[in-house]
C-alpha cells in the first residue's frame, strides 16, 4: 500500500493484461545507456528518490517492493470503476476535444 491508500499487487511478468493471449517470450528491458558525469562521479540514475524499494515499508510493515520476475500493479477498486457512468467510459483514455471526432472501438 502507498502512501495515498492504493494497494499494489505483485504480478508475474508473462500474466500481466497486456501480455495476455500473446505466444511470444517476454523481452528483457534493455542496458542504461552510460552517461558522462564530467567530474568522474557515478552516474545519478533519478532527480527523484524511488517510491519502492526493499527497504521501504508501508504502514502495515510489508516491504514496498516486488520480487524479481513479477511487476507491480494497482489493485482497481469498486470506488474506481464507480466513478464511471459505464465500462465504456472507464476504458477510454480521456476527455476528448470537441473538434476531434470520437473514435470508439466498440461501435454502438
Amino acid at each position: 500500500m502507498d502512501e495515498t491508500g492504493a494497494v499494489f499487487d505483485c504480478v508475474p511478468v508473462e500474466q500481466q493484461p497486456a501480455l495476455k493471449g500473446t505466444t511470444e517470450r517476454v523481452p528483457t528491458a534493455p542496458d542504461l545507456p552510460k552517461m558522462e558525469t564530467g567530474g568522474g562521479d557515478e552516474r545519478k540514475d533519478a532527480l527523484f528518490p524511488a517510491p519502492l524499494g526493499a527497504n521501504k515499508t508501508d504502514h502495515f510493515g510489508n516491504v514496498m517492493q516486488c520480487p524479481e520476475g513479477t511487476i507491480q500493479m494497482r489493485r482497481l477498486t469498486l470506488d474506481d470503476l464507480s466513478r464511471f457512468s459505464t465500462l465504456r467510459d472507464f476504458f477510454r483514455k480521456g476527455p476528448r476535444p470537441p473538434d476531434r471526432p470520437d473514435r470508439d472501438p466498440w461501435p454502438r
